[in-house]
């Protein structure tokens, strides 16, 4: 039913929302969606449909529709009247700002209003198949069939096809990735940073959450540098203290591009970054002189974003590919030694969050038990699904109810956090660059350091949340770093499975960093933390 274009109108009433939930619970089931997707597709409409009851009043007439729009599937509601969107009138629930971001990661509907009539549209998303299962079929396959090629071709007919087919495969992939990625972190960035909402919200809340959450992401990104000697082969001792200054100094005047495409063509990560935070802070500020402007480059990063979700869907065959390709030429070394990466960053992250969570345990007078274990269910479910969208629940119960946070900034600070607090994923951008840098033979000096660690941090910070965003990251960042783009296969190879880990260590540390917050600036109810522990 949900895979076919389906609409029919009705007098809205009491009787008229039973009916419109009930469809759309058994096009989601027939859609086989996510049981707790579902529901909670269900109740929305259920409660967006009793707004619009009280608003505009018994008997104004709605509809629903169901269909898809290249290959995406939705379910559609609308009504006739005013203008009323339902998530705006809930204000206690979202603010301004966590309304846009929470759409962009898909917890609430896309609202619209045309010739008349209120629009929510809800994306009916298949239950997708198990990515580490996906991945463990790709790498079987690529296998079966390299092992097969080499019993049935001799070594030269295998470069002829590597050199001649597969090359210029991976060549255009990246070419595509390289097209994207500029314009998705800057569009990413500019709309994350005009999410905050006003500048109201930016003065009271935003900038104190954003100033903690990128020190925080930049602390991980830093402490990753100790870990270093376990990955790399030294620092070179080539160059000069003055030289290491000169360079890091010309880094930060670098920042300022000489115009505003240079950057894109040049795949400058912090000049695109610069430009993104410099134009979504004018937004804030110019407020509704620039809402057409703001819905521009908000139906554009839609645009970009639906193009990346697409690309990242050929992802799968690209690993295929390149996987072939490796073990066809019978460069093995890199993949043979993921083993080490893999313990050294778990290692690494253990000693980070270690130290994060006693410092906050310590500064709060808190038990640090206390602390890990009122985060244990929202960690869970992150680390078996890999989804910071669908801890969002689980994260505002841990807030209220285990931490006495204000519901003021626990709706803005966890979608915010969710969007932008990315310190397990810095630590792993930076240990990831320390281990091509080894395996790719690259020069690494003291301001090779220092820049690694400036860029990854942003590059964490700047990661859309989005299917295939970290694959535009990385892109980004090997080409900053002058790491090769034969690493960029194997990284998102690794980052299928990393991401379970990364996910549920950023929410985590997230949940931790907001008791930490909310108790420093006076909007946390010690009394529900004495009744809980």
């Amino acid at each position: 039913m949900a895979t076919k274009t389906m609409s029919e109108s009705f007098p809205l009433t009491a009787s008229s929302i039973d009916t419109i939930s009930e469809i759309a619970n058994r096009c989601c089931s027939e859609h086989k969606m996510d049981r707790k997707n579902v529901i909670r597709i269900r109740l929305s409409i259920e409660e967006s449909l009793g707004i619009w009851l009280n608003t505009l009043g018994e008997g104004a007439m709605v509809s629903y529709k169901t269909g898809t729009r290249i290959r995406k599937s939705y379910f559609q509601i609308s009504a006739e009247g005013e203008p009323c969107n339902p998530y705006s009138a809930k204000s206690e629930d979202f603010g301004h700002g966590s309304k846009s971001m929470l759409v962009n990661i898909g917890l609430i509907p896309e609202y619209s209003y045309v010739d008349g009539q209120n629009i929510l549209t809800f994306q009916m998303k298949k239950k997708a198949m198990n990515p580490v299962l996906s991945l463990l079929l790709i790498i079987l396959s690529s296998i079966f069939v390299g092992i097969l090629g080499r019993l049935l071709f001799s070594p030269d007919v295998l470069a002829l096809i590597n050199e001649n087919l597969i090359l210029p495969i991976e060549d255009a992939a990246f070419r595509i990735l390289s097209c994207i990625a500029g314009p998705m972190i800057f569009l990413s960035v500019a709309w994350g940073v005009y999410g905050i909402g006003d500048v109201y919200t930016l003065g009271r809340i935003g900038k104190k959450l954003m100033l903690s959450f990128v020190s925080i992401v930049f602390l991980f990104s830093a402490a990753g540098t100790l870990f270093y000697p376990l990955l790399g082969n030294g620092i070179s001792a080539h160059s000069s203290i003055s030289s290491q200054f000169g360079t890091l100094f010309e880094m930060i005047l670098d920042i300022f591009p000489g115009n505003v495409f240079s950057p894109f063509v040049e795949g400058n990560t912090l000049q695109i970054i610069f430009l993104a935070f410099v134009i979504g802070l004018s937004m804030i500020f110019l407020g509704q002189r620039t809402s057409s402007v703001a819905r521009a480059v908000e139906q554009i990063n839609h645009i970009i974003s639906f193009l990346m979700g697409t690309i990242s869907t050929c992802v799968p065959y690209f690993v295929f590919i390149v996987l072939l390709k490796i073990i066809w030429s019978g460069s093995y070394k890199t993949l043979l030694n993921v083993w080490k990466f893999a313990l050294v960053f778990f290692m690494a992250w253990l000693v980070c969050a270690f130290v994060l969570i006693c410092a906050v345990s310590m500064l709060r007078k808190v038990s640090p038990l206390y602390l890990v274990k009122a985060c244990l269910p929202s960690y869970l479910i992150a680390l078996t699904t890999a989804s910071s969208a669908a801890t969002y629940e689980s994260n505002m119960s841990v807030c209220e109810r285990k931490f006495g946070i204000d519901p003021s900034l626990s709706s803005f600070g966890i979608p915010f956090g969710m969007v932008l607090f990315k310190p397990s994923t810095a630590l792993y951008y930076i240990l990831v660059c320390f281990y091509f840098s080894k395996d790719f033979n690259i020069p690494v000096s003291a301001s090779w350091i220092l820049i690694a660690v400036i860029i990854t941090a942003i590059s964490a910070v700047s990661t859309p949340p989005i299917p295939g965003g970290s694959a535009a990251t990385y892109t980004m960042l090997f080409l900053q770093l002058g790491i090769p783009s034969e690493a960029l296969v194997i990284v998102i190879a690794l980052d299928i499975i990393f991401d379970f880990f990364l996910t549920s260590g950023d929410m985590l540390l997230l949940l931790v960093s907001l008791f930490n917050i909310s108790s420093k600036i006076g909007m946390q109810d010690r009394n529900v933390i004495d009744r809980c522990q």
